[in-house]
């Protein structure tokens, strides 16, 4: 098992990622594409068009340009942990993570990890040892990520397999805790109240989950 700030030095050498001074704008890379495209809506290009007035005018996205990490797994409600498989919520998320401290990450949550991928929720990671700490009444919004690496649910997308085994291997006895702020994803906006997530239990692994995550193998994009 990788302490914690062995970790760190492991991303530091196997991730793969631009690195973008805090001197240097973050802008998107597709605008031009995306303004072109003749089958883009009006308001999608103004808002391309805000992107590009507010990269010109000088703004640096800072905070964006450190992610360090992206996983790619799926959550379930954890008040439909006591469902059966396949009356669950399983969705697969995209995590774009970066980390606070040796026993912290942070990672925002999207529906896709194409460009049009809505944030749909944030979810923060913590080492066992700081876990550990924490009150039993704060432990229970807490969920373990040993299934998720042991089941395979939980990869790393365009890492080196032998890098993700090791990555993973860390990663597996920390803790998430996890919202999802767009409850029903198929609402044009988020509505009602977060819903605190939690990880798929190896033993309810739904039919679909399972096609998904052998679909993902040969095409990771979704």
């Amino acid at each position: 098992m990788l302490k914690p700030m062995a970790l760190v030095n492991l991303l530091a050498t196997t991730l793969s990622f631009v690195s973008v001074s805090s001197a240097t704008l973050f802008c998107p890379p597709t605008y031009a594409d995306a303004v072109q495209s003749t089958a883009i809506s009006n308001s999608r290009i103004e808002s391309k068009a805000v992107e590009k007035e507010a990269c010109a005018m000088g703004q640096h996205l800072v905070p964006l340009t450190k992610v360090g990490m992206y996983l790619d797994g799926y959550h379930s409600p954890k008040k439909d942990a006591s469902l059966p498989a396949e009356k669950q919520q399983q969705i697969r998320t995209a995590h774009y993570c970066k980390q606070v401290n040796p026993d912290l990450f942070q990672c925002l949550l999207y529906d896709g990890n194409g460009a049009d991928a809505r944030v749909i929720g944030i979810e923060y990671v913590i080492t066992d040892k700081l876990f550990k700490t924490l009150s039993v009444s704060e432990q229970k919004y807490w969920h373990p990520h040993t299934g998720e690496v042991d089941t395979g649910l939980l990869v790393m997308p365009g890492l080196a397999k032998d890098k993700e085994k090791e990555v993973l291997a860390s990663l597996r006895s920390t803790h998430g805790k996890t919202w999802q702020v767009w409850p029903n994803l198929a609402d044009k906006v988020p509505l009602g109240e977060p819903e605190l997530m939690w990880s798929v239990d190896p033993e309810k692994i739904a039919p679909l989950t399972r096609q998904s995550a052998l679909s993902r193998a040969v095409d990771p994009t979704f």
